[in-house]
């Protein structure tokens, strides 16, 4: 039989931590003395101190723990060596976004990005609009597909101006139920379905963006553009 200071020194464990275990059922002591209650550990539950400490490297939670010290049975060892990887696996994906978002900051920092803002005036045109309630933003590309799928249902004409949009007509962000509309220029005016809406525009004075990247590059993109409305004294309608 070991005391307990030298199951300490053998395991790598100190005392105060063995007595933790000892207290949660995941490694006790083989023996405790009645009269003094001195703690007495045996060579065998070195392993166990062992397996302990290799989970503990390996990340595990101590409830995790006690379950494989409990139960060594290889499917219930492999299905929380299972969960451990997946678990690990989601931890990288958030360090690598987390890391990528750091680095974009340091680099809008060190070269000052600018984008190149321009005030133009998109003109009055026919187009062929789809407007409906989504669950949330990702959505939209549902309305996308649907209003391509009556362009072609229809053999209806669309021009290629680069006058495309999506409209939001909430006046503020909403997590869910947003009012979406997306329309494509025509060539003429056909026949109005349920969901499919055909009418002419006005003209519309804004200022224009464009850049290259994901979506990720937007929150720069807007802040460039209030900027320059903001400096030129103009106001969002």
């Amino acid at each position: 039989m070991l005391k307990i200071g030298d199951f300490s020194k053998l395991s790598y464990i100190s005392i105060r931590m063995l007595r933790y275990y000892d207290k949660h059922n995941i490694l006790k002591p083989a023996y405790i003395e009645e009269d003094n209650n001195y703690r007495f550990y045996n060579v065998n539950q070195l392993e166990i101190a062992n397996m302990i400490q290799k989970l503990k490297l390996l990340g595990f939670p101590l409830k995790a723990i006690k379950e494989m010290v409990d139960n060594k049975d290889a499917d219930n060892i492999n299905k929380h060596f299972n969960k451990r990887m997946n678990d690990i696996q989601n931890e990288l994906e958030n360090i690598t976004r987390v890391s990528k978002e750091i680095n974009q900051l340091i680099q809008v920092d060190v070269n000052r990005i600018n984008y190149n803002v321009v005030k133009k005036t998109i003109p009055k045109r026919k187009v062929i609009s789809l407007r409906k309630n989504v669950a949330n933003y990702m959505n939209e590309s549902i309305l996308w597909n649907e209003i391509f799928e009556e362009i072609e249902k229809g053999k209806i004409k669309v021009l290629d101006d680069n006058y495309s949009m999506s409209i939001y007509h909430d006046q503020e962000y909403k997590e869910k139920n947003v009012d979406i509309e997306v329309r494509v220029s025509v060539d003429v005016f056909y026949k109005d379905t349920k969901n499919i809406k055909f009418y002419e525009t006005t003209s519309m004075e804004v200022i224009s963006i464009i850049f290259t990247g994901s979506y990720e590059k937007m929150p720069d993109v807007t802040k460039s553009a209030m900027l320059w409305i903001e400096l030129n004294n103009y106001e969002l309608i």
